[in-house]
């Protein structure tokens, strides 16, 4: 009878702080394997598709460019000096996106063929 009167323990959430929120705790995981990898092709093509993606990651959440030292900069605090990029690399280029106002979904067609002929 005690058991069913207890109160369950409150749920315990995750209590982790992201330094940098917009890349995420997957990206994270994905650094710390890349760092344990050894030197070599593999290494350096997975780090270059990480620094891609942060920039990705950056852009889609502040919506503003951001210059490649800087993300090489992340990539080597986030790995703690275990992933470095020559500031010379270039990553890829990534547009911001804009909001505009969009036009009206339902275009004006063209009645031609529905026009009665006389």
């Amino acid at each position: 009878n005690e058991s069913l009167n207890a109160k369950p323990e409150p749920l315990q959430y995750p209590q982790s702080r992201l330094k940098y929120r917009y890349y995420g705790k997957t990206l994270l995981s994905m650094i710390d394997y890349a760092a344990k990898l050894e030197d070599g092709e593999e290494k350096d093509a997975l780090v270059m598709a990480l620094a891609n993606h942060m920039k990705k990651c950056y852009i889609g959440w502040n919506k503003d460019t951001v210059e490649d030292k800087v993300i090489i900069e992340h990539l080597k605090e986030l790995s703690k000096g275990e992933l470095l990029l020559e500031p010379e690399k270039s990553l890829m280029t990534v547009q911001a996106k804009r909001s505009t106002p969009t036009s009206n979904p339902k275009k004006k067609r063209s009645n031609k063929k529905y026009k009665k002929r006389n």
